[in-house]
């Protein structure tokens, strides 16, 4: 149990560390609200990074307190796994991807709500509302999704309304892309027919065998 969990945790983490890095650069390639605060964000993110760096590196090499084995399980799993030399490369891409995924699916609803605005001037929009995802503080992805949005659709210009709507439709789609996992769900809940296996022998059959092992074998020169 402790490993799965630690899977997700770590899922979780580098999914949101690769969207916030690459948001800082989409963000500062295409004009937002929040351009003149990106030099402030990409500075705390360096200063995060250095910081878990050093965390790593002065990380405790012994110790029976809980603090000192959870914080040599993170490292180690850092090291070993999400920074692995057979992992990075494809939680990078993976991670990228479905950033990708999401934003496409971002401007449908966007495009489907109604909002006609340019695509550099929609992808930053768009981008800002899914970064809200991140917080805590959602119910099924709806919350501060729609906040931001209508705040980013407003100060780009566009009405906050557009903004309210496409961040909605974006969580029905997203909800309706995911309904197909619970067939998966109903499939373990279904009987399983019984495997085939090998018939019992017959009792007779059985009785015979079972007089014919035990029978004492016959020696001796028959003239």
């Amino acid at each position: 149990v402790s490993r799965g969990v630690r899977a997700v945790v770590w899922e979780r983490t580098a999914g949101q560390a690769v969207t916030v890095v690459l948001a800082v650069g989409v963000l500062a390639a295409f004009p937002s609200p929040v351009r003149p605060y990106l030099p402030v964000a990409a500075a705390l993110l360096v200063v995060a990074g250095l910081g878990a760096v050093l965390l790593g590196r002065v990380a405790p090499r012994s110790g029976a307190s809980g603090w000192a084995r959870a914080l040599r399980t993170a490292v180690a799993d850092v090291r070993s796994g999400v920074l692995g030399r057979r992992t990075w490369a494809g939680v990078l891409v993976a991670s990228a991807v479905v950033l990708a995924g999401h934003l496409a699916t971002f401007v449908v609803a966007a495009r489907t709500a109604g909002s006609a605005a340019p695509l550099a001037r929609l992808l930053p929009l768009t981008l800002l509302a899914l970064l809200a995802m991140i917080l805590p503080l959602n119910v099924g992805g709806f919350g501060p999704r729609e906040g931001v949005a209508a705040w980013a659709f407003a100060a780009a210009g566009l009405t906050a309304g557009q903004g309210v709507a496409a961040a909605t439709v974006y969580g029905a789609l997203a909800l309706v892309a995911s309904l197909p996992g619970g067939v998966v769900l109903l499939a373990r809940r279904l009987p399983r027919p019984a495997s085939p296996g090998v018939a019992p022998p017959a009792p007779v059959a059985t009785a015979r065998a079972a007089r014919w092992v035990s029978r004492p074998a016959r020696t001796g020169v028959h003239g």
